[in-house]
């Protein structure tokens, strides 16, 4: 920004079109989506598809867009689709694939007309039951991971991919085997007889009651053996088997048996009944007693917090009994199957016992959120054994899985931990899925399980039934269990091609986001069910559960009828014995402001699957919540009838009478309507503002009932605890229109006792209130000071009310009673940009304000310092004699002061002082004019609602006798005073109404540029009571004429822009600029083409005059920047006497500065005129003083007197001009001093110099010969001084730059160049100095001296006598004197510029305000009349000049120039110049100089 932060035109014209070029890239862009949207298939062809894949982000079809991923909560992964607007009609037909739910937002509204169907599975629906783990996570059709392939493949991780709702456990296998240290029984059995005889028929061995075959006494051993294995070990029952028995025969009937395996003494019978022979016996004799297994063990189920243990087992236990054992001594197992304990022969052949094991658990089953996703997990849980066995080194051991199970179909299952679905039971969500049966389940053990209460019953089957999550409503449907009752039989069909009994698929999760309103039109479906279980060979699949529907508006949530919503669970699959569970019901979810008036009951399908063969096993009903944040009311955006200010619509509000019932699952609050959360818990907004109005809903009860119904606007302090409508909440602000309006602070408690009985809202601002009107509420809140005002209808109502509250948190919107309802419109909170404007307040003191008015400055202190000439003394060559530099030669140093320069006559007015409420400022408006030009700019409601108006007298009754002008009849609606016709008026309209306009500063130091002031406008009709207007004009809209930016600066307004140019829009706001004394006049537009002349002036009779009937308004003021340096004028005009004005120009009236201005029209109001003081400066000019040079001596370099050169450049010597002047004695050499060598012919280190006058060898010579010859190099020599000295030549070199040094400088007005270029100046030309000769010419002697005195400039310094000062310069202002000047001009008929008439005159006004000059716009116009004569263009003021006469001293145009020996460059004035052949401006010489001039020149 500039230094002093002022802004040009051409600065608010760039940020114009900035702006013009952001509005048209938004227009191409919608233009661009029109087209766009035209283009689309769905406007081109009959068919119209759009596929969502959730997986990879795509639509695809008549719209082409690519998603993007959000992290919804909790883990939850969707897929988002963002548009301005969705409206998918029945036309559009809509697929999905891929495996994230799906989200469709809208920065608008949705309205859905058509069917979305998923297929369950997919959009967020999980699998049904039949894999353990998941390998393609994005795919809707992933291959089938089976048990044992998790183990075979370690990169496959087993978790649930069933869902949060699906029977889904974790399984875990184990084998438990019992062993000891290998000591068999042995048993002699001997048959023998009598002597002699021989033993015939059979015998048989038993057991524990049971018998072998018949076996003959020579029978083998190996037939005896096996014998026994076959006829006395029963698989079923290990107790009464006797377990693998080695036989060796010692004789003929005589065996050794070895009980090998054997759990426990062996007591052998023999049945000897039918032997044959004399004297048989048969007897057994014990050889050798057995290692026998005994005592008891248990389990140990560890986490790392704890651990679980079972009771103790003993070590032959049941399969029935360990099985329930497990179940009910470890909380976290939901079932348990058990086989039936078998023998064993270890690898020594030691007996022992073998179970297997499989326990489920939702322990450690990760789960994920969506099926896209697989979860991080690790174990927590392990199983241990803890024993009190009996025998010799007796223990037991604990094996993961079934590999070293005695059952061969369950050693397939090599996996020893995964997850899995099995059992039939139906998933669960928003209600429990159908449970599992009792199905027989041969070799899979005997099962335990834990049912819904927690009771355990023993049965032949898997797990329970699915669970009822209560997960997040963006999650999908869970699957339902596969139906089987063990995970063996998934192995056994591995490989089989069909896949019978899987369980059904869950359905989708759709969730539709608008920040605004969402339709579910007629044919609008959003289908979710659960998929049905596939058919088993004995027990069908289970269904999958319903998926879950969120719809969230913003907004108002509309449902058309015919709508259908779904999330039904899925059948359970039939089978041979049973079919599967049903799945439950899904989850449908409605978050809205409110439901329409006329909307249809939000209801949805989410019953539960059947079981075909067992209801009892049928899936649970679903969950279908709604919450409206109004509770049990009824309201809606009503865009038929229109609100306030001639709004599109308005907010109505129904509440319910206490005799209704209330139609949300919620029960209604004490007090209905919507409440809206802060952005923060703790805002302290500046202002509230907002419209209101009550209407009764039957007209006969209206007056029955008066104050036992209305409506509310309640701001909530800070929240502590309770929920957000708590009515022990505390309220820091309620507004409550019933029979009055009130206001209070600081309340809680019951809202509808409170608000019906007014005995907390009970600060009344207006006595009487009517319905069917609106008024108009304003509040604003000093938070440091704690206190708040309210205005109605614009008019201060309440003044420093105390503020009970330390912020405000929610903002709530009600009605109450039951008997009526309430609309509300144009509600803003947050900082107030009125800036803390207030109008003035009438007291018995006076008109003041309550507000610090901005300080109106006059004419700075710079603007009145006179001043004075500055002194200056001329050195010359005679002042700066060493006479002289002791004590200044005797002379005074400054001779007196300088004359008056500059003579400011400003008076010290208008400085400082606060600006005043001036009746000269008012804008009177006359016979009702006010009235009608307020109804006509306040827009009003055309509403239609009703035709049944209670009126209470005339449209311009008084509301309130207590305070009754200007009241709230500017809001009244326009039909009501339609029914009167314009022509009535109210009793006060007789009355003129003012309006004072005022500059306002913002006292907040911090304000953004925008901010920081504006013009305020306020009205009365009785000086008492003024309605606030607010901020007419900010000063963010001033522009001046004087500055502009070096640079563009964009983006310092914080301002960004979404089209268009990067840059932004640039800098904006008041920078520093800021308008003084605004004043407005009433425009005749009917006399100007500037306005549009259709416009429609309503409420205009003949009555009213023709100025007054227009509709335009111009207002007038000063505009200044911070530092005041500006002291423009500036215009701006409105069509309405309230604003806004829009600023039209800066000017300069004239062409001068003002501070202070007025503008007012003449008594017969058909003049307008602009009336402005200035001051201006009115010049003085005299001739300005010549002084004349002082002959000087020609000085050297070194400062000594050049007495040749000074005689030749002041008088002229022919002989200083001769370069030839010694020619001959250059001839001979004596220019140069005596130098004679005798030079060696033959050895130059032998040469030697010639003295003078002396000579060697014969006859005189002067070098010997032949072997030396003489060199002359110069023969200059002095006899006076006995030197070698050369002759020097008197020629005075103008090449020398010494000889140039010296320069004129005597006077100030000497303007002298080098001599070297006065040399050059002369009519001779510009010749060589040696005058063409050589030095050796033989001519020379013969030579014409030429003498140059009259054809050059030689004569540079010519002695010249040195006058009195009579000479005179050019004019020149010898004096300035600012004077303030009044000034009155004519404006155009548009008001928006002066005409060319105008009249002006010294001087100003007389009155005094204190010790301060009367401002302009203090006057009356009615009292300040203006005899206008126009006669003046201009108010330039012509300098004075004196009327004095010089003889023959006039100053001439020449004297500028007198003393200057060039122009601008050397040489410019020689006589070959084409300045002195064309111009005559040839060289000069102070000589010529001093005499007078002929015919205006001086010199030659």
């Amino acid at each position: 920004l500039d230094a002093d932060g002022s802004r040009s035109r051409a600065d608010a014209l760039q940020l114009s079109l900035h702006r013009a070029a952001d509005i048209r890239a938004k227009l191409h862009t919608e233009q661009s989506k029109l087209l766009s949207l035209k283009n689309a298939p769905c406007n081109q062809t009959t068919d119209c598809f759009l596929l969502f894949n959730t997986s990879s982000l795509e639509l695809s079809g008549a719209v082409n867009v690519t998603g993007e991923i959000g992290n919804l909560s909790d883990g939850v992964e969707a897929a988002i689709f963002a548009f301005d607007e969705i409206e998918l009609g029945p036309e559009v037909n809509v697929t999905f694939a891929g495996q994230r739910p799906l989200v469709l937002a809208s920065r608008s509204s949705i309205l859905l007309n058509t069917t979305l169907l998923p297929r369950p599975g997919t959009v967020g629906g999980f699998l049904g039951g039949f894999s353990v783990a998941r390998t393609e996570l994005l795919s809707d059709d992933p291959a089938h991971v089976l048990v044992g392939q998790v183990n075979e493949n370690m990169s496959i991780s087993s978790y649930n991919i069933n869902g949060p709702g699906s029977p889904n456990v974790r399984v875990r296998l184990f084998t438990l085997s019992s062993q000891a240290d290998h000591i068999p029984q042995q048993v002699r059995l001997t048959i023998t007889c009598d002597d002699g005889e021989r033993v015939d028929g059979v015998f048989r061995i038993g057991y524990l009651g049971s018998w072998s075959r018949w076996l003959m006494p020579t029978t083998s051993a190996a037939d005896i053996r096996l014998a026994l294995d076959q006829d006395l070990n029963f698989h079923r029952d290990l107790k009464r088997s006797m377990g693998f028995v080695n036989v060796t025969r010692l004789a003929a009937s005589d065996w050794l048996l070895t009980m090998v395996t054997a759990r426990n003494f062996i007591k052998i019978d023999v049945d000897k009944t039918r032997l044959v022979g004399r004297g048989v016996i048969a007897e057994t004799t014990l050889i050798r007693n057995p290692n026998l297994l005994g005592g008891t063990f248990r389990l140990v189920w560890e986490s790392v917090e704890n651990s679980t243990k079972t009771r103790w087992l003993p070590y032959d236990v049941g399969a029935d009994e360990f099985a329930i054992a497990l179940l009910e001594d470890i909380d976290e197992l939901k079932a348990t199957a058990v086989t039936s304990p078998v023998l064993h022969n270890t690898q020594d052949g030691a007996p022992g016992l073998v179970w297997s094991l499989t326990l489920a658990s939702d322990v450690d089953n990760p789960t994920p959120r969506t099926p896209a996703l697989t979860p991080s997990f690790t174990q927590t849980r392990r199983l241990r054994i803890e024993t009190n066995l009996t025998g010799v080194n007796a223990s037991l051991t604990l094996s993961s899985g079934l590999r070293k199970s005695h059952r061969g179909h369950l050693s397939r299952l090599n996996d020893s931990i995964f997850s899995l679905a099995y059992g039939g039971a139906g998933a669960g969500y928003g209600g429990l899925g159908g449970g599992v049966v009792t199905a027989l389940c041969e070799g899979a053990g005997k099962v335990a399980r834990r049912d819904s209460i927690g009771k355990i019953t023993l049965t032949n089957n898997g797990t329970t039934g699915g669970n009822a999550h209560r997960y997040d409503f963006i999650t999908g449907g869970s699957g339902g269990a596969m139906g089987y009752v063990h995970p063996f039989v998934v192995s056994t069909l591995a490989e089989a091609s069909s896949l019978p009994a899987r369980g059904g698929a869950g359905g989708a999760s759709i969730v539709l986001a608008a920040a605004n309103d969402i339709r579910l039109g007629s044919m609008g479906e959003i289908i979710v069910d659960g998929g049905t279980g596939s058919a088993g060979h004995l027990l069908g699949g289970g269904g999958g559960s319903g998926g879950s529907i969120l719809l969230q508006a913003d907004g108002v949530l509309q449902l058309d009828e015919g709508y259908e919503l779904s999330a039904r669970g899925g059948n359970g699959g039939d089978g041979a014995t049973a079919s599967g569970g049903g799945g439950g019901g899904g989850r449908v979810l409605a978050y809205a402001s409110t439901q329409s008036i006329n909307s249809m009951r939000l209801d949805a399908h989410v019953d539960g699957g059947t079981c075909a063969s067992d209801s009892s096993r049928d899936g649970e009903r679903g969950v279908v919540r709604y919450h409206f944040q109004s509770g049990g009311i009824r309201y809606m955006v009503d865009t038929d009838h229109g609100g306030a200010f001639g709004t599109g619509g308005t907010l109505r509000i129904q509440a319910m009478d206490a005799s209704e019932e209330a139609t949300s699952i919620y029960s209604s609050p004490p007090f209905q309507g919507p409440e809206y959360k802060l952005s923060s818990e703790n805002e302290q907004p500046e202002r509230l503002s907002f419209f209101l109005r009550i209407d009764a809903i039957s007209s006969s009860s209206t007056r029955q009932a008066s104050g036992s119904w209305g409506a509310a606007l309640l701001l909530y302090d800070i929240p502590t605890e309770g929920s957000l409508q708590d009515k022990n909440a505390t309220v820091a602000i309620g507004i409550a229109l019933s029979d009055a309006v009130r206001h209070a602070s600081g309340f809680s408690g019951d809202l509808q006792q409170h608000l019906g009985a007014s005995k907390y809202i009970r600060n009344t601002l207006i006595s009487t209130a009517r319905e069917r009107r609106w008024y108009k509420i304003d509040v604003l809140f000093d938070w440091s000071r704690r206190v708040y005002d309210v205005m109605v209808d614009d008019i201060l109502r309440t003044d420093d009310s105390i503020l009970r509250a330390d912020g405000v948190s929610r903002l709530g919107l009600y009605a109450w009673g039951g008997r009526g309802e309430a609309s509300f419109d144009e509600i803003y909170l947050g900082p107030d940009h009125t800036m803390g404007f207030r109008c003035p307040r009438t007291t018995r003191s006076g008109v003041e304000t309550e507000i610090t008015r901005p300080l109106r400055r006059g004419w700075a202190d710079q603007d009145s310092r006179s001043s004075y000439a500055a002194l200056s003394k001329h050195h010359n060559h005679i002042s700066r004699r060493e006479v002289y530099a002791h004590n200044n030669g005797g002379l005074k140093p400054f001779d007196g002061e300088g004359h008056l320069s500059y003579r400011s006559e400003v008076d010290a007015d208008l400085k400082e002082l606060p600006a005043q409420i001036n009746a000269g400022g008012l804008l009177r408006l006359r016979d009702g004019s006010a009235a009608s030009e307020l109804v006509r700019m306040r827009a009003v409601t055309a509403d239609s609602r009703t035709n049944a108006y209670e009126v209470r007298g005339l449209p311009g009754d008084i509301e309130d006798d207590s305070k009754g002008h200007l009241a709230s009849e500017f809001y009244y609606d326009e039909s009501i005073r339609r029914l009167f016709g314009h022509n009535q008026k109210s009793r006060k309209q007789d009355a003129a109404t003012y309006f004072w306009y005022g500059e306002h500063d913002n006292p907040d130091e911090n304000a953004p540029l925008w901010l920081k002031g504006g013009i305020g406008a306020c009205a009365t009709d009785d000086m008492v009571h003024w309605r606030s207007y607010g901020i007419v004009l900010h000063y963010a809209n001033l522009t001046d004429m004087v500055h502009a930016r070096d640079a563009w600066l964009p983006g310092c307004d914080g301002y960004s822009t979404r089209f268009g140019s990067e840059r932004g829009y640039g800098c904006i706001g008041a920078q520093g600029l800021h308008a003084i004394r605004p004043r407005v006049l009433l425009a005749d537009l009917g006399n100007t083409e500037h306005v549009n002349s259709t416009v429609e002036l309503p409420f205009i009779n003949d009555h009213y005059s023709a100025q007054e009937s227009g509709h335009g308004f111009v207002m007038w003021m000063g505009l200044d920047d911070k530092n005041y340096s500006l002291a423009l004028a500036a215009v701006a005009s409105s069509a309405h006497a309230s604003g806004p004005f829009s600023f039209r120009r800066s000017m300069y009236p004239d062409g001068n500065a003002t501070r202070d201005q007025a503008v007012w029209s003449t008594s017969n109001r058909d003049l307008s005129l602009l009336g402005r003081s200035y001051y201006a400066d009115i010049e003085y000019v005299l001739p300005s003083a010549q002084m004349q040079p002082v002959w000087q001596h020609v000085l050297s370099a070194s400062g000594e007197i050049d007495f040749g050169l000074s005689y030749h450049r002041g008088i002229y010597m022919r002989d200083y001009d001769d370069y030839h002047d010694i020619y001959l004695q250059r001839w001979r050499l004596e220019d140069k001093p005596w130098l004679v060598l005798c030079v060696n012919r033959y050895n130059h280190m032998d040469n030697f110099s010639v003295p003078r006058g002396e000579s060697f060898g014969e006859d005189g010579a002067a070098c010997p010969d032949p072997d030396y010859y003489k060199l002359i190099l110069g023969q200059g020599y002095s006899s006076e001084q006995g030197l070698a000295l050369g002759i020097n030549s008197r020629f005075k070199d103008p090449n020398l730059a010494n000889n140039s040094h010296w320069l004129a400088s005597s006077v100030p007005d000497v303007k002298a160049q080098p001599w070297t270029n006065n040399y050059l100046d002369g009519a001779c030309g510009r010749g060589s100095v040696d005058g063409g000769w050589d030095l050796n010419d033989p001519d020379l002697p013969d030579r014409t001296i030429t003498d140059r005195s009259n054809c050059s400039n030689i004569r540079d310094n010519p002695v010249h006598e040195t006058n009195v000062d009579d000479l005179v310069g050019t004019l020149k202002i010898v004096e300035t004197r600012r004077v303030k000047f009044l000034a009155v001009s004519s404006l155009t008929p548009d008001l928006l510029d002066t005409s060319a008439a105008l009249d002006f005159l010294e001087g100003g006004l007389e009155d005094r305000i204190g010790t301060s000059p009367i401002e302009l716009d203090a006057l009356l116009s009615e009292n300040f009349d203006w005899n206008f004569r126009g006669t003046s263009m201009s108010t330039f003021k012509s300098p004075v000049i004196a009327e004095e006469t010089f003889p023959d001293l006039k100053p001439v145009p020449a004297s500028v120039a007198r003393y200057h020996q060039y122009n601008s460059r050397y040489n410019d004035r020689a006589y070959h110049s084409l300045g002195c052949v064309f111009d005559g401006d040839c060289p000069v010489n102070f000589l010529d100089q001093t005499a007078p001039a002929v015919n205006g020149r001086y010199g030659h």
